[in-house]
């Protein structure tokens, strides 16, 4: 595979430059809009909050949510660490079957442009039985990020509760074993960043999305305008993806990624899907 995002190239290549129209016509404002909800607050006035963020925009952070301080920047670290690695490292895992390092994403819309970053993806379900597929090096890679999927989990869980009860669902509406999957992008540094793309419009297909962001990227549409999400210091963005939105029962925004660091997916059995309005 040719590394050209780690060779620190000088000139962008052609088949990282995508049209014209498919780039972002202007600067996108960071706002202070997006819903921040503190989860230390009284269940019922959190749950309220919740429907509320998700009726209005499909996204929220949250605060005061659990997870330590320290395993957040240790997980970080560690992907920090593992995109450090040689090339040829790295690549060991390009064509792993349930691990996947890629330094050429393909452009979801088109055949011929690439995304300008480095992505790293794997499972993180319940009972570590997907770690022995995850990197070996660095060498606490697995301890960490075995402990940050599982508190991340956690979390995900205790957010599925208070929407069910703000919705006036049956607790556990959503169920338990949610399939979890981790994925990093890594967005290096460009030599023509104006000209290129790290990520481009989409909606997220899983249930819902939680990103922890170090530095600022994440961009949402809401109102046919995209507005950035300012990142909090040590708290998730969470975003309720496609399967909310086909309920009826809030919308499904689209995101736009320029540069953020860290996602878990959970998803959903759908076949256990009970539609709350029949």
């Amino acid at each position: 595979m040719a590394n050209i995002i780690s060779s620190k190239v000088e000139v962008l290549p052609p088949t990282y430059v995508p049209p014209m129209h498919e780039r972002p016509l202007a600067s996108v404002p960071i706002v202070k809009e997006i819903p921040v909800i503190d989860l230390g607050e009284d269940r019922t006035v959190v749950a309220r909050q919740l429907v509320k963020a998700l009726e209005e925009y499909g996204f929220f952070q949250v605060t005061n949510h659990g997870v330590l301080e320290d395993l957040m920047d240790e997980a970080m670290e560690m992907y920090e660490e593992f995109f450090n690695l040689p090339v040829e490292e790295k690549e060991n895992y390009a064509n792993a079957a349930k691990t996947l390092y890629t330094s050429n994403p393909k452009h979801y819309n088109s055949k011929d442009h690439k995304y300008w970053k480095e992505v790293l993806e794997h499972n993180c379900n319940i009972g570590g039985q997907d770690k022995k597929t995850w990197p070996s090096n660095p060498p606490k890679y697995r301890e960490v990020i075995g402990a940050y999927s599982t508190e991340v989990r956690k979390l995900s869980m205790i957010i599925f509760d208070l929407v069910s009860k703000g919705l006036g669902l049956e607790a556990r509406y959503f169920g338990k074993e949610h399939k979890q999957k981790m994925i990093v992008h890594q967005f290096p540094v460009c030599p023509d960043p104006s000209s290129t793309l790290g990520m481009d419009g989409h909606c997220d297909p899983n249930l819902i999305t939680i990103y922890q962001q170090k530095v600022y990227g994440l961009q949402i549409l809401k109102n046919e305008e995209w507005i950035g999400v300012e990142p909090l210091p040590h708290a998730f963005v969470f975003n309720f993806g496609l399967p909310i939105m086909i309920t009826g029962v809030v919308p499904g925004p689209c995101t736009w990624v320029s540069r953020v660091s860290l996602r878990a997916l959970n998803d959903w059995d759908y076949n256990n899907f009970k539609d709350p309005n029949p």
